[in-house]
């Protein structure tokens, strides 16, 4: 009879842990979820092209520009991957040093806050000089040494260390969640 009870216990503790599995994943899958994609590009001719950072070669900008597509971009595409709509509240960009720069007058695309629907995406961007300027003051404001100097202390070394993490794509949802980060970047 012990033995029994036992099997039937391991049993009923096996299908209690796979029902809490199940109801956390429930949980995690069914809210809102967005995949967050830094690109880089041109605008022009009535609409933008645009391509993975790391996907680049040498003489792209000036094939782009030819086709008539001569103002660079950075853009950053928000996809909804999740079970229900969201709203993107903000997107930006942030560098490795922890400054942000969130484009307000000069950004191209839908307005904010702006709603996704299952599956839906949109894409914002800026041009890429205010991107230069913005990683240009970063690196000032900052005072990060290149790369080539190997700094003494502590601190500069680990400043270094985090501008060789480069710009990435961010987007703040207006649920108040933290801020989803591309996985693309831009050094």
């Amino acid at each position: 009879m012990s033995v029994v009870s036992l099997v039937v216990g391991i049993c009923g503790l096996v299908l209690a842990t796979l029902s809490l599995a199940w109801q956390a994943a429930s949980y995690v899958l069914t809210g809102g979820r967005v995949k967050v994609r830094l690109r880089v590009g041109g605008f022009g001719n009535g609409g933008m092209i645009t391509a993975p950072p790391n996907r680049l070669t040498a003489n792209w900008w000036e094939s782009l520009a030819s086709e008539g597509f001569e103002r660079p971009i950075v853009a950053v595409t928000v996809a909804n991957v999740g079970r229900q709509p969201v709203t993107v509240a903000r997107w930006g960009l942030t560098s490795g040093l922890g400054m942000s720069l969130y484009p307000a007058a000069d950004s191209i695309g839908p307005s904010l806050h702006h709603r996704l629907e299952v599956g839906e995406s949109a894409t914002w961007a800026v041009d890429l000089a205010s991107v230069l300027d913005f990683i240009q003051a970063t690196r000032d404001l900052l005072k990060v040494q290149p790369e080539s100097v190997r700094p003494a202390r502590l601190i500069d070394q680990i400043q270094v260390r985090v501008q060789k993490e480069g710009i990435v794509g961010v987007a703040e949802l207006a649920d108040g969640r933290r801020p989803k980060r591309s996985r693309e970047t831009i050094r």
